[in-house]
């Protein structure tokens, strides 16, 4: 029979910002897990993967960011609202009358 022989776990020092760091150990808590699982975890996908993803942070531009802004308080005042829409039909005449608008 094969045994295998268990493997003492190293430790790895890092720098991190503080604040990453406290509210990654925030999430990790609420799932049940400690950062050292989450870190286990990431480091056996990069081991297996033998690469990783930075995913790209989008930034609407400001002129967007201040529409919104302007939408979000027109929603909470109740002011700017469109109708609802219930049909097939009523979906269709709100497509034509926007599709009218952009030609203008």
């Amino acid at each position: 029979m094969k045994t295998t022989k268990k493997v003492p776990p190293a430790v790895i020092t890092i720098k991190a910002d503080r604040r990453i760091k406290e509210r990654a150990a925030e999430i990790a808590a609420a799932s049940g897990l400690t950062l050292s699982h989450v870190l286990n975890a990431a480091l056996r996908r990069y081991i297996r993967d033998e690469s990783i993803a930075f995913l790209p942070v989008y930034e609407l531009r400001p002129e967007i960011e201040a529409e919104l802004a302007e939408d979000e308080k027109d929603a909470k005042a109740g002011r700017n609202l469109g109708t609802a829409v219930t049909t097939e039909k009523e979906l269709d005449a709100y497509f034509d009358r926007l599709e009218k608008l952009s030609r203008r």
